[in-house]
């Protein structure tokens, strides 16, 4: 969605949100819950709003790694994910379990089965279905995959017009996402939100939206609640916006990251706490800096006309290991004006981070909207849209190998026809395969003759060599 401006003055939150839970369903019974009276979207009030600057220590500045090119990793299961011509845009979220692939779009939650075969779909007012919601808009779904509990966590917000923001969320009572779900509202108060970001540490999830009043609105909620009966919201704030949390995808660490970026050419790490009311800065990074642009219309497209390429606030940020990947999109401060995507390699001790780009210079392909996932072997998945006068809007990847060697870009989904909007989303997704924790699993748009159309891929990874153990004799 469109950021939020900020006002700076203190907003005096509540250590702990109200929860309101709801009955407990299924997917086939909320299937059944009746439609509700949408109101004005978010999603196409295009305010271009400038990135609030992170004040932060100064940082000694990280030259940008250099890559080498690899051929792309194989695109293994693939498949047609939704389309929609009344909702835009798709914000495309999803996760990947052990049996099932789950899809958390602005038109639902739609789940399948490994291989691509639909099982269920409902959409947001009816996944969050409540007699008292009789109009309003469900928006920002994010979602999550749990292995180590076999759970899958969802969030959205929703509002009405515009006023008193409430943060929606889903728990599953197993791996099962077509099974029973736990179900519940969270009071944001008096204030705007928008633009959910979801991360999670191994006993914690972190949700994160703008405010319109306010930088940044937590929530913080620990997985024994999550599990059981969700009571416990707590609560923090801060005057900066756009933090993205961290996923801890081994489990190795409580300890609850954030990340931020600014034009300047930083990115900043940061820690949550548990009972803080607000985060706590760890350290900063600097590399070539970058233009901003929100939301606005400079991809080309093979039809002719300009694609949104949305702005250049952190999009994923993953963590294993000790080390945390994040991404973004950059814009280049010289012509010829085009994107390209920033990736981080962060240490959770502060010490020193790399970085990279996937770029062309010459403005032939905008490359935005990152997604990234890392695996057990330290390797990186960011997957990406494409977007180039000779192409349609194009889903795509590149691989970087544990070595650092950067693959080509590899193809998702070709895309078709041009879209019938221009608006072409907030977020694309990648994660790791909990089956195996090497191969990767990515959901993205692509352009066809609907408003948008999603497509999903599972990267398949070559298994690294067997250890031989030697023998003393």
């Amino acid at each position: 969605m469109t950021r939020l401006a900020a006002v700076f003055f203190v907003l005096a939150l509540p250590i702990h949100a109200e929860v309101i839970e709801l009955p407990r369903a299924t997917l086939a019974e909320l299937a059944c819950a009746p439609a509700i009276i949408p109101t004005p979207s978010h999603e196409h009030r295009h305010r271009h709003v400038a990135q609030t600057l992170l004040s932060v220590p100064a940082a000694t500045s990280e030259a940008q790694t250099g890559v080498s090119v690899l051929q792309a990793p194989q695109l293994g299961t693939n498949f047609f994910s939704a389309s929609s011509r009344a909702i835009s845009p798709a914000d495309a979220a999803g996760a990947a379990g052990p049996h099932n692939i789950v899809s958390a779009f602005n038109s639902g939650l739609y789940v399948y089965d490994r291989s691509g075969n639909p099982l269920s779909n409902v959409s947001l007012p009816q996944f969050w279905s409540d007699p008292s919601i009789t109009s309003g808009l469900y928006y920002d779904p994010r979602i999550l995959y749990d292995r180590f509990a076999d759970r899958w966590f969802v969030v959205a917000l929703y509002d009405n017009n515009f006023k008193n923001s409430t943060v929606v969320v889903g728990v599953s009572a197993n791996g099962d996402p077509n099974g029973s779900w736990s179900r519940y509202r969270i009071s944001v108060g008096s204030d705007i939100a928008d633009f959910t970001r979801l991360g999670m540490s191994a006993d914690r999830f972190i949700i994160t939206a703008n405010g319109a009043t306010a930088g940044t609105l937590f929530w913080s909620v620990t997985k024994t609640d999550a599990y059981s009966t969700l009571t416990n919201v707590q609560t923090a704030t801060s005057f900066d916006t756009d933090f993205m949390p961290v996923t801890i995808v081994d489990n190795s660490t409580t300890t609850a990251y954030l990340v931020t970026n600014n034009s300047s050419g930083s990115a900043a790490l940061w820690r949550l706490d548990s009972g803080a009311n607000k985060p706590s800065f760890i350290a900063t990074y600097s590399t070539a800096p970058w233009a901003e642009l929100f939301n606005t219309e400079i991809g080309p497209e093979a039809g002719g006309q300009r694609m949104d390429v949305g702005d250049t606030t952190m999009q994923a940020a993953v963590g294993r290991g000790g080390v945390i990947w994040a991404a973004h999109s950059i814009v280049s401060t010289t012509a010829p004006v085009h994107t390209g995507i920033r990736w981080w390699r962060i240490p959770m001790n502060g010490s020193a981070a790399e970085t990279g780009t996937i770029d062309d210079p010459t403005a032939a392909t905008f490359y935005a909207f990152p997604g990234i996932a890392v695996n057990r072997i330290g390797g990186a998945l960011i997957s990406y849209s494409l977007f180039a006068a000779t192409r349609f809007p194009t889903a795509a990847y590149a691989y970087r190998d544990p070595s650092g060697a950067m693959s080509s870009t590899g193809i998702l989904k070709e895309g078709e026809t041009p879209p019938l909007d221009a608006r072409w989303g907030d977020y694309t997704t990648a994660v790791v395969d909990p089956a195996n924790d090497l191969d990767f699993w990515t959901v993205q748009s692509y352009g066809n003759s609907q408003l948008w159309a999603t497509w999903w891929g599972e990267i398949r990874i070559p298994a690294p060599p067997a250890r031989s153990r030697a023998v003393r004799h």
